[in-house]
């Protein structure tokens, strides 16, 4: 490894990682994340996790910009996450920090996606200069 980052738990590890992200690309403030996200439960993770029980009794922020998860049962789940994606990015241009995702969901009852699903996310992200929050 060229880089790494030590880190208590992987909920510091996301807190710091959309840190860094927010403060090289300021004033940039949303994330792009999967719908039934699990990043952690600190005050921004729960924001992140896409569960309103770890929302319950905080603010809410609104900086969270849902991309759909792979879905084994529709061809098209690739596709359709990207053309979201896609419409994020002409909605909000300039004003997204990172796209954090997860290889695996954990929220969402434990789905996995192939490496085809990610790659045109990537991708299109890298392209737009968006760094990835953890995965």
């Amino acid at each position: 490894m060229k880089y790494a980052w030590i880190a208590t738990c992987g909920t510091m590890a996301n807190e710091n990682a959309l840190k860094l992200s927010r403060q090289k690309n300021s004033p940039a403030r949303f994330v792009m994340g999967f719908k039934d996200a699990f990043a952690g439960r600190s005050t921004m993770m729960a924001e992140v996790t896409d569960n309103p029980a770890y929302k319950q009794g905080l603010p809410e922020y609104n900086e969270v910009l849902r991309v759909p998860f792979y879905d084994k049962r529709d061809p098209r789940s690739g596709e359709k996450a990207l053309n979201v994606m896609k419409e994020h990015v002409a909605k909000h241009e300039g004003n997204i920090s990172v796209f954090g995702f997860e290889p695996m969901l954990g929220e969402g009852g434990y789905q996995a996606a192939p490496r085809e699903f990610f790659v045109p996310l990537l991708d299109f992200c890298k392209s737009k200069k968006y760094r990835d929050l953890g995965g």
